[in-house]
Parts: C-alpha cells; sequence; structure tokens
C-alpha cells in the first residue's frame, strides 16, 4: 500500500511541475497527502491553499478544498487557511446547500467563522450570513 502510496504522491508532485496553475493536480496532490494521514506536512497546506487559488470557480474544486480543508482546519498552515476561507466564500455563494452541509457536518463552523474575523482585507457577505445564521440558532 505504502508503495502505491508514494507512487501517486511522485506522480502528483512531477504534474504540478509540469502544470503548476492546474487546481486538479494541487487538489489531487492535496488528497494523497490526507490519504496518508500527511496532513501536517507543508505540502499538504501548500497544495490545498494552492488547489483554492487556481480553482476559484471550479465546483469540484471548491467542495475538495471545503471537504479536506474543513476536516484538517487546526493543521493548516495562515496561508491555507486564508485561501480556506476565500475558497469557502465563493463555494457559500454557488453552491449554499452542499458548502453549508460539509461545514456542518465537519463542525468547524466555529473555528471558520473566528478566523474569517481575521481576514479584514476582503469581505465575506456569504459567510457572515453563515456565521450569524448559526449564531441565531445556538
Amino acid at each position: 500500500m505504502d508503495a502505491h502510496a508514494t507512487a501517486a504522491s511522485d506522480y502528483f508532485h512531477k504534474a504540478v511541475e509540469s502544470r503548476p496553475t492546474w487546481p486538479y493536480y494541487w487538489g489531487n496532490l492535496a488528497l494523497e497527502d490526507y490519504r496518508r494521514g500527511d496532513y501536517a506536512a507543508d505540502t499538504y497546506s501548500l497544495a490545498l491553499a494552492n488547489a483554492s487559488r487556481f480553482g476559484p470557480w471550479k465546483n469540484d474544486t471548491q467542495r475538495l478544498v471545503v471537504d479536506l480543508g474543513s476536516e484538517t482546519w487546526e493543521f493548516l498552515s495562515p496561508h491555507a487557511k486564508r485561501e480556506f476561507i476565500l475558497n469557502l466564500e465563493r463555494a457559500l455563494h454557488r453552491q449554499p446547500q452542499n458548502t453549508h452541509r460539509i461545514v456542518r457536518d465537519y463542525g468547524a463552523r466555529p473555528k471558520i467563522c473566528e478566523a474569517s474575523t481575521g481576514v479584514s482585507d476582503v469581505t465575506l457577505p456569504h459567510l457572515q450570513t453563515l456565521c450569524a445564521q448559526e449564531l441565531l440558532a445556538e
């Protein structure tokens, strides 16, 4: 199993080198690191941040980032957390039901809402609405 995981990881690293702005390669690299349990590694945070950065309007990339980032929030670098929050804002706009469900199922809303207050250089209306709705429900 380890040999196959290493081969997959090597493949995605080479793929990223050949096409560094392709969000699917970055997403696959993040997913492979996650599967191996390497989500505390810098490469995982970088891969997740770049998948978000280079795939901002791709629904499947948004879902992957929201899913992985919600589950591994505490292990993400500050840069990856910021990119995750920006991705989450776009996902809440484009696919609100799926995004709400993922964040809710992981119980990530309190941490994400708290962190989003530190992102002051952009407007996050959809995330602010999510955070306000959840506060009313508590």
